[in-house]
């Protein structure tokens, strides 16, 4: 029972190129409802992990990536069909991007490298304007806010990292 939680998450990294191709390709009838069910499994294999205590590490290290490989896909399907413009989608997974190559180093060199709550607001305001854009409703102040607290984190994490490499301490969530 344990390993449901990663199961689900394994489940979601399955869905990922289906959601992706259909999203996409401007399919939303048929890529929509399985993002939908994949969102729901991201929920459920939390809860249950957290309520039941099945933590791992498999499941510490498998989630954040299908979490972000989701987001990051999803702003590239909703820039190839066109709902979304390029410099809006290159923020995204361009700060993510940089984000996977400074936390491999940190985390080479600290040991961790927690979240940051303007990194977690950040992928809450992504997922929002996510399904504003898929839901055809009025997108332009979420893109905008996206990618202002885009900007915003990135910074933060350059930040942090920067004061993290000169006093050598462990970083902590901030």
């Amino acid at each position: 029972m344990r390993h449901i939680p990663n199961i689900l998450t394994i489940l979601r990294l399955a869905l990922l190129p289906y959601i992706l191709i259909e999203l996409s390709a401007g399919h939303r009838e048929t890529g929509l409802p399985v993002l939908i069910f994949s969102g729901c499994t991201d929920f459920i294999d939390g809860w249950l992990a957290r309520t039941f205590h099945w933590e791992s590490k498999l499941g510490a290290i498998l989630d954040p990536i299908a979490d972000k490989l989701l987001l990051n896909g999803m702003f590239v399907a909703l820039y190839l069909d066109g709902s979304i413009p390029l410099w809006v989608s290159a923020l995204v997974v361009g700060r993510d991007v940089l984000l996977l190559l400074g936390g491999i180093f940190l985390f080479r060199r600290l040991k961790e490298f927690p979240p940051s709550r303007a990194g977690k607001l950040s992928t809450i305001i992504q997922g929002i304007t996510v399904l504003v854009v898929l839901f055809h409703l009025w997108a332009w102040p979420f893109l905008i806010a996206t990618a202002a607290i885009t900007v915003i984190s990135g910074g933060h994490y350059f930040y942090r990292t920067y004061q993290q490499l000169k006093t050598g301490d462990s970083p902590r969530v901030s």
